[in-house]
């Protein structure tokens, strides 16, 4: 089975040898390789699997026979920019897929409202999203848009939702023409539809934002949209999960001041809210685990992630529950995910990842309780090798808790620390599994911190957009309280710390040496923002309306004194670490422009710099080569001003 698979990788041109020369360390190539097959999902009947291939950097699709696990078809996008996003099975026969465009390794992959599908064998490809146009009728404007529902009862068909107008409007798609049929528009604005198993919608949520009002409107009798409950969004926040089972109810996720965070049973009957389960934090849901109907799934848990995952269920008795309870003690200490149930209920895929497994995904068998081994992600890294990571908390100087990880080299309790910031900075968060620049850093001997702060995502909607226009203030002081915390434990000496990230991590590794020139020994910037003027005269982002007002409302770029507060280019005399550039020529968004200013005003001051540009690259690199000799080079810099050898 492993063989067929490598015998296709090295079709595609993927490089498949599985460890490392050096039987003490693993080498950095190995560590920066993309993945090879990175996810794979069943399909309704289990005799095919369709698999994620990133060994490029980019998105690929393979379908696999899973008798023999021969390949059948390789879907791929070949646009510089173009990857696959998002993709499933409609029905045993075909496939669907989004479009993405991602700008380099390091940026976040951007939808580009384009959906695609095909039959497994490669044919009747057809485009479905947006409508193609016809007989003198232009084509549709891409726009955003969610599948609601396979349709198990239309062989033809899926439901899906998009937002004409602030609207959520259900259409009936057609997977074969991409021709749709508008079924349901919502009566209020800002919210979505809930269809029940046939596919009829029932359920529309709406919210008034200056009103701060949200609302919940339901069918009647007759068919017509009316009111079922009005919530004050000031003091009740609330999700609407899905129908219940009985489909009479609604699972929603609700907290205010009274009855606190919970998942709660809302009938549709009577309007009564029932909590079903506690939720002590304030780490959003990040799975929802069902019974594995295939046509009425019910809700039995959830899953969250407030360090390491946390798994709850409403009725630890329920079969599914034991079932998923008996696979978490089968790999204890990692993350285990039941999905992709088959129609007839006999198997199921299940994904298994942790710190020191990037991943590994096996057949379920339902009856026989037993798992089969299909594939491994990253077979090459030797996971014995890698270090644990420990989720840490701290309380910022303003009192907010802040959560992060902290990755120690094998053996040690205090080594030279990376504070390695990550990018977004806007809804991106570090979470807990494999991260193979982190197991680099520590590989060779060095500790790695990496912080959540203020503006990340996984903690609710406050905690994201409460921090815009915190960037180079408040954001920046939860990375410097991180520093602070990490030398106060033990964990590192104050002479041995360094700031490193990239694209938002790169203009924080800047700030942080701007604010706080006596904390950190040195600086690695890749790809950073470094003044902000360059992001609004000359990036990507700046190109389109929703970017233009991205810049106003996050960064508060159009504000020359704002720009001038907190872009690293007008306090270059007040850096005294040692600064390393990293970036790529072509860079679309973040240009380096940014790089060159910075540069400049270090020259004028006096102050001497490091430099890694790459003529071919943009956001980050893509190529092997350039991405071994980028750490080799922070290596060399990072052993000259906080070295690990000595330690």
């Amino acid at each position: 089975m492993i063989q067929n698979i490598v015998k296709f990788l090295l079709i595609i041109g993927i490089s498949t040898h599985l460890f490392s020369a050096d039987k003490d360390l693993i080498s950095i190539e190995d560590y920066m390789k993309f993945g090879d097959i990175t996810f794979v999902s069943l399909s309704p009947d289990g005799k095919h699997i369709l698999a994620s291939v990133e060994a490029t950097g980019k998105k690929k699709l393979v379908v696999f026979d899973l008798k023999n696990m021969k390949p059948k078809h390789f879907i791929n996008f070949d646009g510089e920019d173009e990857q696959v996003g998002n993709f499933g099975w409609i029905n045993n026969k075909r496939i669907y897929y989004t479009l993405e465009k991602k700008v380099g390794p390091l940026d976040q992959p951007a939808d580009t409202g384009y959906m695609f599908a095909r039959n497994i064998d490669g044919s009747r490809p057809a485009q479905l999203m947006p409508t193609k146009g016809s007989a003198g009728r232009p084509d549709e404007w891409p726009s955003f848009f969610r599948i609601m529902s396979m349709l198990h009862n239309d062989d033809e068909h899926i439901l899906i939702v998009k937002w004409d107008d602030g609207f959520a409007t259900a259409y009936r798609l057609n997977i074969y023409t991409g021709r749709k049929y508008k079924v349901e528009r919502s009566p209020v604005k800002n919210g979505g539809l809930i269809a029940d198993s046939s596919g009829t919608i029932r359920v529309a949520t709406g919210e008034d934002y200056e009103e701060e009002l949200t609302w919940i409107y339901i069918k009647d009798e007759k068919g017509e949209w009316k009111l079922f409950k009005e919530f004050d969004a000031k003091n009740i926040t609330l999700d609407v999960l899905r129908l219940g089972k009985d489909e009479k109810s609604l699972i929603v996720e609700s907290s205010d001041s009274n009855i606190g965070r919970g998942i709660f049973r809302l009938k549709l009957a009577d309007k009564s809210l029932t909590k079903i389960l506690d939720i002590d934090d304030d780490a959003e849901i990040k799975e929802q685990i069902t019974d594995g109907d295939p046509l009425k799934p019910k809700l039995i848990g959830i899953k969250r992630m407030p360090g390491y995952y946390v798994t709850d269920y409403f009725d630890p008795s329920h079969p599914m529950a034991k079932t998923h309870r008996s696979l978490e003690k089968a790999f204890p200490g990692q993350e285990v995910r039941l999905y992709d149930f088959t129609d007839d209920g006999k198997s199921a895929m299940v994904s298994v990842r942790s710190d020191t497994n990037p991943g590994t995904f096996y057949l379920f068998d339902r009856k026989t309780f037993q798992v089969k081994h299909l594939v491994q992600t990253f077979p090459w890294i030797d996971r014995k090798k890698l270090a644990p990571m420990k989720p840490i908390s701290f309380e910022a100087r303003d009192g907010l808790e802040i959560r992060g990880y902290l990755t120690m080299p094998k053996g040690k309790k205090q080594a030279p620390l990376v504070l390695y910031v990550h990018g977004g900075p806007y809804g991106v968060q570090d979470v807990w599994g494999y991260d193979n620049r982190a197991q680099l850093l520590a590989s060779r001997g060095y500790g790695v911190l990496q912080v959540n702060y203020r503006g990340s995502g996984g903690r609710g909607a406050s905690f994201q957009y409460d921090a815009y226009r915190q960037v180079g203030a408040e954001m920046q002081d939860d990375l410097t309280d991180a520093t602070l915390w990490a030398i106060d434990q033990g964990y590192t000496n104050k002479d041995k710390v360094c700031i490193y990230g990239g694209s938002y991590g790169g203009y924080a590794a800047l700030m942080g040496v701007v604010r706080e020139p006596d904390l950190y020994q040195c600086a690695i910037g890749v790809v950073g923002v470094y003044d902000i003027e360059v992001q609004v005269d000359q990036s990507d982002t700046a190109e389109s309306e929703n970017g233009r007002k991205f810049l106003h409302d996050a960064w508060n770029a159009y504000d020359e004194e704002f720009v001038k507060e907190r872009s690293a280019y007008y306090h270059a005399d007040k850096i005294k670490a040692a600064i390393f550039f990293i970036h790529g020529a072509r860079d679309e968004r973040v240009p380096i422009d940014n790089m060159y200013r910075m540069q400049k005003a270090l020259d004028k001051v006096g102050h001497p710099y490091e430099t890694l540009v790459k003529p071919y690259e943009g956001h980050g690199f893509y190529d092997l080569e350039n991405r071994v000799e980028q750490f080799e080079k922070m290596f060399a810099f990072l052993e000259k001003h906080i070295g690990s050898k000595s330690e």
